[in-house]
């Protein structure tokens, strides 16, 4: 059984081979490997590549979930402003790896210039020094480094919301939001391209907002957040989060799991 968090063709490539040459390579890896597994766990994402690229009978052995981080983080919701927080600013957190290809920042951290209920603070994982020159001369965007999982998982918990930057990556499976999700705390997401992936996951959360880079201006985002920010009132319950997203537990990878070694027997 092999088991993919993301495909390895039609995703990022290698700078030194080139586009062309790393979708070839990438994708004959990935056929072998599909070749000679009896059955493959993928994300939901990835469906439309694979029924794209392979035959019925390798499509047969794919098996779709989505990723399994959901996790019951809801009692980390808070009313109150965070203590400590000197400008009596809300925090949105964002925590990940960015890249001005893939997953820039740009435009989120113009439009929090125009935000008065909160502050932006965002933890680059590879590489930040990039990212302090577009927040410069932004008082309301705080740009840190790599740190600690500790140190993520303890500024999650303290966050009043959290951020989720869109990427041009369409079979890009969005991980880090499904770690917000858990939280049912505010979620605000930016949108580059048409079939983003966090949009099926946004759509059916109740305290998200999605804001289209393409269209919407920095003061009209400003807008969207700082509503979302002031009504804000509860954490979306465990149980909501659960139903609306049960391919994401751990439960429902336990039960492919199990599918799985039924079906070798």
């Amino acid at each position: 059984m092999t088991y993919f968090l993301d495909p390895l063709a039609g995703a990022t490539w290698n700078r030194i081979l080139g586009e062309k040459k790393s979708a070839q390579r990438t994708g004959k890896i990935e056929k072998e490997i599909i070749e000679k597994s009896d059955l493959l766990i993928a994300q939901h994402e990835h469906k439309i590549h694979f029924e794209k690229q392979y035959n019925k009978q390798l499509q047969s052995k794919v098996r779709y979930l989505g990723v399994p981080l959901l996790s019951d983080n809801t009692g980390w919701f808070s009313k109150t402003m965070n203590t400590g927080n000197a400008i009596n600013k809300r925090v949105v957190l964002y925590a990940g790896a960015l890249s001005s290809k893939y997953r820039d920042p740009t435009y989120i951290i113009r439009a929090f210039a125009f935000v008065k209920s909160a502050r932006l603070v965002i933890y680059v994982s590879n590489g930040e020094e990039w990212v302090k020159k577009i927040a410069e001369n932004n008082n309301n965007v705080e740009v840190h480094g790599r740190v600690s999982h500790e140190t993520i998982v303890a500024e999650m918990q303290n966050a009043d919301a959290f951020l989720n930057i869109g990427n041009n990556l369409e079979l890009q499976a969005p991980s880090k939001l499904i770690e917000y999700i858990s939280y049912g705390k505010p979620i605000v997401s930016s949108l580059k391209i048409e079939n983003d992936t966090s949009q099926n996951y946004l759509l059916k959360y109740p305290m998200g907002i999605i804001i289209d880079e393409r269209v919407v201006t920095y003061e009209a985002a400003a807008a969207q957040i700082d509503t979302l920010i002031e009504n804000r009132d509860g954490a979306v319950s465990y149980e909501c989060l659960k139903k609306a997203y049960y391919t994401n537990t751990p439960e429902a990878f336990i039960e492919m799991l199990n599918s799985v070694y039924d079906y070798g027997e």
